[in-house]
């Protein structure tokens, strides 16, 4: 932690700021993140002991997520020109779908 001094009398000794607690505490440039919990990121309540049941939620959260996925894509690398080429694969399989789904509501 920073100690503030008193430079008053160039000639003397530092002398650490008499309230020197008190100044950290309202100085806005120091931002101690001793005291912060932790941002961001999943988090699950283990409710009663029961880990079995929290590891089964964290994977449903990190299904939504969509953690998976995108571990299995970054397990090897991929250009550009190949994620174009699957992405419009995709949209095309898509769009296909849903011509299918219309089709079959208007009963053609």
């Amino acid at each position: 932690m920073p100690k503030v001094v008193n430079l008053a009398d160039a000639g003397s000794k530092p002398v650490i700021h008499p309230n020197f607690e008190e100044y950290m505490r309202f100085n806005k440039y120091n931002k101690s993140k001793e005291n912060k919990p932790p941002t961001g990121g999943l988090t699950v309540e283990v409710r009663d002991g029961n880990i079995e049941g929290a590891i089964r939620i964290m994977k449903k959260k990190l299904q939504n997520d969509n953690f998976f996925d995108e571990l299995r894509s970054r397990t090897y690398f991929e250009s550009k020109g190949t994620k174009r080429r699957e992405a419009k694969k995709a949209a095309t399989r898509r769009s296909k779908r849903n011509i299918e789904k219309t089709k079959e509501k208007r009963d053609y």
